[in-house]
């Protein structure tokens, strides 16, 4: 399993954090919520997000969040910010012979 402190330099990592410490706290915040869209890739790598009393759509769960709040901007640019982190994530893995 990587260590947060392995991570800390990866694009959102620190919104990833939060987003996963919130999930595991029952939180439904936008970083949770975006978290929660990729879960299962998160898991692979040793992260357990828990999903169990959110919608079964996540995505158009925090689209919804994010109304009056920027909407389909924000929503575009914090899916890019998760997507770098996953790719970053992704690299640092295959680095460590993960």
């Amino acid at each position: 399993m990587i260590e947060w402190a392995d991570l800390s330099d990866l694009p959102g990592a620190a919104m990833v954090r939060r987003g996963i410490d919130e999930r595991r706290q029952g939180g439904h915040s936008i970083d949770a919520l975006l978290v929660s869209t990729m879960s299962a890739r998160l898991a692979h790598y040793g992260f357990v997000v828990p999903v169990g009393d959110l919608p079964g759509d996540r995505d158009m769960a925090l689209y919804t969040a994010l109304e009056g709040r920027g909407g389909y901007r924000r929503y575009n640019a914090i899916r890019r910010e998760l997507a770098s982190f996953m790719s970053a994530l992704a690299h640092r893995a295959r680095r460590m012979g993960r």
